[in-house]
């Protein structure tokens, strides 16, 4: 495809060689992608890629996720035309999102090149360096990007009032929007180390200021992890640091407070089942107590009740014993009394002769 420039107007060859007005074949290219999305994404399909015709204009992804507490639509295409028509659709492109059941906040448009080879390149060195070298022993790391044109990255994990923060601290404005754009994977590396980092800061070098993307504050930071004046601190940081030209809108303000009023209510749900439980616990103590008592209680009477069998037992055996020695006794006593009257009754029939 050639992409030239004709009284201001993007032009481009089709297959047939025929040159057309930007004005009629970007109609036809937003239609295409109407089209397409109209009839794919739903509830159920929030991910699809459209095959633009003619194949010179290349694909185009479109993805609706929830991000920081808003809903971002992200169209991706290989081709710098397309990326010039969805720019001057976009409120078309939000009432067709609406119509299919996404309330859009914000529409990212992105174009496939040469740029996006080198930022997967970029991203790669610093998920690499997170995965070999980042850990709890050494929590802070430098990593020296290539080209050297790019300078170095230092990564810090640390904790402050409670909260874990990984703070990267870039010499290049490039890696810091690339670890912007490629938040995700910086964040599955640290998750993959052990980390439950809560809160991200990214910053250059040259001026050492933060990142103040009017989403960072908040969206960068887990909402399950915050309390209420965390988020107002965060708020009011946003609002003091926010684009005039390029406002924060309401809708994002209701977003976050309805994601906080949401966790709010967790907080309480949680801490009501855990005093639920805590009660249970202790009711389920006592009964563990009460049954080893009777336990003890009958284990000891069983004893008892042995142990006085057990004298009864050689009682009667001991008595057996002296009656059995007793009537042996008179047994013999009265052999002898027979054997003297028998020696008796001889001496008197001795006599009488």
């Amino acid at each position: 495809m050639t992409i030239g420039s004709v009284n201001n107007n993007y032009i481009y060859k089709g297959s047939s060689g025929a040159v057309s007005k930007t004005d009629e074949n970007n109609s036809d290219i937003f239609d295409q992608i109407m089209e397409n999305a109209q009839n794919t994404l739903s509830e159920d399909v929030s991910e699809i890629v459209i095959k633009l015709k003619p194949s010179t204009l290349g694909k185009l992804s479109i993805k609706i996720s929830a991000e920081g507490g808003i809903t971002v639509a992200r169209f991706e295409t290989d081709n710098e035309v397309v990326k010039e028509v969805l720019n001057e659709n976009i409120e078309k492109l939000k009432s067709m999102l609406k119509e299919k059941g996404f309330s859009v906040h914000k529409i990212m448009i992105k174009l496939n090149s040469e740029e996006g080879e080198s930022n997967s390149q970029i991203v790669e060195q610093i998920v690499n360096n997170i995965e070999n070298s980042l850990s709890e022993n050494t929590p802070e790391i430098i990593i020296k990007m290539k080209p050297e044109s790019l300078g170095n990255l230092s990564i810090r994990v640390y904790k402050e009032d409670g909260i874990e923060i990984a703070e990267f601290l870039a010499d290049s404005n490039i890696v810091k929007n690339v670890i912007h754009a490629e938040f995700d994977k910086v964040k599955e590396a640290l998750k993959d180390k052990d980390f439950n980092v809560q809160r991200y800061i990214v910053s250059v070098k040259e001026d050492e200021t933060p990142s103040n993307d009017k989403n960072d504050l908040i969206s960068k930071a887990d909402p399950n992890s915050m309390d209420k004046n965390m988020f107002l601190k965060l708020l009011i940081t946003q609002l003091s640091n926010q684009d005039p030209l390029n406002p924060i809108e309401d809708r994002e303000f209701i977003a976050q407070m309805a994601q906080f009023s949401s966790l709010e209510q967790m907080q309480q749900m949680n801490k009501n089942i855990q005093l639920n439980n805590i009660i249970l616990d202790q009711i389920n103590e006592s009964f563990k107590e009460q049954s080893k008592r009777v336990n003890e209680s009958l284990y000891y009477i069983n004893d008892n009740i042995t142990s006085s069998f057990e004298k009864l037992n050689n009682n009667i055996e001991k008595l057996k014993d002296d009656q059995d020695e007793s009537l042996d006794n008179d047994l013999e006593v009265i052999n002898e009394l027979i054997n003297i009257n028998k020696a008796i009754g001889g001496y008197d029939m001795d006599s009488n002769k």
